[in-house]
């Protein structure tokens, strides 16, 4: 369920030599050596190993990452001096938005006009889309292999449902929509892929996956390493270090042969976008067509969506962040905030557990998290959903507890996060009398306990971890290991399932209840169990 994008296995790792005209400073492959050079030092490495053309392009992802709106006019002007064409400058910024977000690049595009604006020059706009809604997918898929090697996978029917649409969105929004454009060549946007998730820091996995990939096409490592320096202003030291470092981990010191570039598509689509800005925030309808399932409608409703949207933004903008007195929104808002900022995936296990006390399933933290994925770009994206996959599957076996949560007129329950129906008939938790009333057999059974009935004495013997209970119909005195215990209300018989408070057995058996009345959800789980908040 992990599985996000298969890279080819990192390379053995080997310190790689440097310019002659270094050699005397030491091993100038670490990140401390390069970042300690003089300027001069770093001017002459960057020059050696980009092109004039390739260092425009870098630092226009980079700002546009940044949000560094400001600094672009300057950028422009210089890259049209150097001979860099509008369309070159434009489709630069573009290509980030799949990385740092769709708005993050729209802001830059619009300061891209006003710099070409003022510098008298026209504003270039034609369609460079080159996927249609029926091939983008396929023509992805084809671009992902060219990169990445045949090994990538497609779509396959043991997926889940949050990977099956994570799987859409890679294949076909970020590398059919992005990849397949005209306006640069595809080992480019490669590279580019790499400037940005640099900018965006906190993403080393993803780095990692395009170092290699930018390796696989024929790059070479200090080209890499070139780009980062030049945009260490831009980005800072954190980011910068990291970036080297991944470098280092994926560079074997092999020259490969300069690239050869493939053919690509040059036909384009015809649009009714009037500018590139509104193109690319206008592509995001794609998420919405591309779930064809409604796995994100299904989980998360209007008014959540919505919430969550604004919350994205929010961090985005610098803007507060939306509040909420509900704890199962309140949790979702907080798991958006860790996955806008990035970097913060090793407080998912908590806030796993959070959300779960309040009453949302894995599905609907998966669902807030690919619901962020135009705002986030794909890295914090796919860093975010494995964090959460990774709490998944780890909660059983990390605690060694059971988690059981049912709503009111619901009939699906999770245990662990997993949904399942409570029965197969219909069966759903209700209150009656000001009680509560939960099937026991769904419970009981749900944390590996069992149940017999005896339908001649209406007895139901209940046995978990040694502990026997037996409940009779009408009755209010239960016996918990042959010991008479007195219940709030007696049991009853609702479609054909017993039914009663449930905090006896739970208790009984070692269990906590815990009452969402907002969202009219029981959440019962090991009574020692330690929640994070």
């Amino acid at each position: 369920m992990r599985r996000v994008l298969a890279i080819i296995t990192a390379l053995t790792i080997t310190l790689s030599c440097m310019t002659a005209a270094f050699a005397a400073d030491g091993d100038l492959s670490s990140a401390d050596a390069l970042m300690s050079m003089s300027d001069t030092e770093q001017a002459e490495f960057v020059n050696e190993n980009l092109d004039v053309k390739t260092r425009h392009l870098s630092t226009l992802a980079t700002l546009s990452a940044d949000m560094l709106y400001d600094e672009i006019a300057d950028e422009v002007k210089a890259a049209l001096d150097d001979g860099l064409t509008a369309v070159e400058i434009k489709e630069a910024i573009y290509h980030s938005a799949a990385y740092c977000g769709y708005t993050r690049a729209a802001g830059a595009l619009d300061a891209a006009d006003k710099a070409l604006e003022a510098l008298g020059k026209d504003i270039p706009y034609s369609s460079r889309i080159t996927s249609t809604e029926e091939n983008r997918y396929n023509d992805g898929l084809n671009v992902q292999r060219e990169l990445f090697g045949p090994q990538i996978g497609t779509i396959t029917d043991d997926m889940s449902e949050a990977m099956k649409l994570q799987t859409l969105y890679l294949s076909g929004i970020c590398f059919g929509d992005f990849y397949n454009r005209t306006g640069l060549s595809l080992y480019t946007r490669e590279f580019l892929t790499f400037c940005t998730i640099v900018a965006n820091g906190n993403c080393g996995g993803q780095l990692m996956g395009h170092a290699n990939g930018n390796l696989n096409v024929g790059h070479s490592a200090d080209m890499l390493r070139a780009a980062v320096l030049l945009n260490e202003k831009y980005n800072g030291a954190e980011k910068t270090k990291l970036a080297l470092d991944v470098i280092n981990t994926v560079d074997s010191g092999e020259t490969k042969a300069a690239p050869t570039e493939p053919a690509g598509k040059t036909e384009t689509i015809t649009t009714s976008y009037k500018s590139d800005s509104e193109e690319l925030l206008g592509i995001i309808a794609h998420y919405d067509a591309d779930d064809k399932d409604g796995f994100i409608d299904k989980n998360l409703d209007a008014k959540t969506r919505e919430i969550i949207l604004n919350t994205v933004n929010a961090v985005i903008d610098g803007a507060a962040v939306p509040a909420s007195d509900d704890a199962k929104t309140k949790a979702l808002i907080d798991l958006t905030v860790m996955a806008a900022q990035g970097g913060r995936e090793d407080e998912v296990p908590a806030n796993y557990a959070a959300n779960i006390v309040a009453g949302n399933t894995a599905d609907t933290m998966l669902a807030a998290a690919l619901l962020c994925t135009p705002y986030n770009g794909f890295p914090r994206t796919l860093n975010i959903m494995s964090a959460i996959n990774s709490a998944v599957n780890a909660a059983p076996t990390q605690t060694g507890r059971t988690t059981v949560t049912m709503q009111i007129n619901n009939p699906v329950m999770t245990i662990n996060g997993a949904e399942k129906n409570i029965d197969e008939n219909g069966t759903v938790p209700v209150v009656i009398d000001d009680r509560t009333l939960l099937p026991v057999r769904a419970f009981v059974e749900g944390i590996g306990g069992t149940v017999e009935w005896d339908e001649s004495a209406n007895i139901a013997t209940l046995t978990y971890n040694g502990n026997v209970i037996k409940l009779t119909i009408g009755s209010a005195t239960a016996y918990l290991n042959d010991a008479a215990q007195t219940l709030d209300v007696a049991p009853v018989i609702i479609n054909d399932r017993t039914m009663l408070p449930i905090r006896f057995i739970a208790e009984s058996f070692g269990y906590t209840v815990m009452w969402n009345e907002s969202a009219q959800t029981v959440t019962i789980m090991n009574a020692d169990i330690n929640i994070k908040n």
